[in-house]
């Protein structure tokens, strides 16, 4: 179980990582300025060209500078985008290092090893968990034993894959 998750978690990683770079290249080809959209009267958007860092006043944007438009507001995405995926990838890795280190499975090892023994643990870890599966009383089933032709890896034949 653990392995998966943090096999999933190094995926997601992965994944984040790529479309960092695509944004931050995406970012340093983008038109200088930002956009800031207001409704009028009649209830349709519009939007200004604002070029200043503090101000809010801008140049209105026709519908000819709808190329622009759309680039300044990817640009604004872009900025919410790296800024959110910075801060997941910060979190993947501080669970990654807590998950090899602090597991509740791992309990059991802050206890001397004389006393391991007279413990129940509520969650076992992978190893323990499939020692006591395999160790397991199975009585195998009398239904039809000339069809078992397969054998498993532990030797025993069954009916079917």
């Amino acid at each position: 179980m653990n392995h998966e998750y943090i096999q999933a978690l190094q995926n997601r990683k992965q994944e984040l990582l790529k479309a960092l770079k695509c944004a931050e290249a995406d970012l340093k080809h983008a038109p200088e300025g930002r956009i800031r959209a207001s409704q009028n009267g009649n209830g349709f958007q519009q939007f200004y060209h604002v070029t200043s860092k503090t101000g809010f006043s801008g140049k209105y944007m026709n519908a000819k500078s709808k190329p622009l438009v759309s680039a300044l507001i990817q640009k604004e995405y872009d900025g919410v985008f790296l800024q959110r995926a910075r801060k997941e990838i910060e979190l993947i890795d501080n669970l990654i290092e807590f998950q090899s280190k602090e597991l509740a499975e791992k309990s059991e090892e802050e206890l001397h090893k004389s006393k391991r023994k007279y413990i129940s643990p509520y969650i076992l870890d992978e190893k323990s968990y499939t020692e006591s599966w395999e160790n397991e009383s199975f009585i195998a089933s009398t239904y039809k034993p000339e069809e078992k032709i397969y054998p498993t890896n532990k030797g025993d034949m069954v009916r079917s894959k």
